[in-house]
């Protein structure tokens, strides 16, 4: 009896340290190697005003008139699987893109011919290719996870995400904000 009494106390320490090394692990995977909390996704904050000249490199000349008033903007990159699924998120709105849509690449140099193809399949929406890579935008913050979807408004972030419906609801109430300043009174 005394026999069975010890191997069940081992067996409960071993479980014990088990699961202690377990809920180490899991919280070291979490955060990261450098034991710090992992960081968080960037998008820019809402707020944010898109200044262009922050960045090093000109902009293309419509690039001001598009992302100075309201509209949703796509940052996406070619070959990336969740941007294909926010352009599949967006072709499945039942009435379309409410505000004017910019849909924005970045692209290495030998990657611009593809880009511009890439983004010209996005129905609705306006190509825009950025002069630098995202994560080099001041601009928008430097995001470095894509894609990015931002509802702007006279040049400032009123939401952000990754996905449609992190901004689903900012903008439809920029497309009723825009319906009543052009409804005549």
């Amino acid at each position: 009896m005394a026999v069975l009494t010890a191997v069940c106390i081992l067996l409960a320490v071993l479980v014990a340290v088990d699961l202690l090394l377990t809920v180490g692990i899991l919280r070291r995977l979490r955060n990261g190697a450098d034991g710090m909390p992992a960081r968080p996704a960037a998008t820019p904050a809402a707020g944010h005003r898109i200044e262009l000249g922050l960045d090093r490199q000109p902009w293309p000349p419509e690039a001001e008139q598009l992302l100075s008033g309201t509209a949703l903007v796509a940052m996406v990159v070619l070959g990336c699987s969740t941007c294909e699924r926010l352009h599949r998120a967006i072709d499945e709105l039942d009435y379309g893109v409410p505000i004017p849509f910019v849909v924005l690449g970045q692209s290495e140099p030998e990657e611009v011919e593809a880009t511009t193809a890439y983004l010209a399949t996005w129905q609705g929406a306006t190509p825009l290719l950025a002069p630098l890579a995202f994560d080099e935008l001041d601009s928008f913050g430097r995001p470095d996870t894509y894609p990015v979807i931002l509802v702007v408004e006279n040049g400032r972030v009123t939401a952000s995400g990754h996905r449609l419906h992190d901004v689903t609801a900012a903008m439809y109430k920029a497309a009723d904000r825009l319906d009543a300043v052009s409804r005549p009174r």
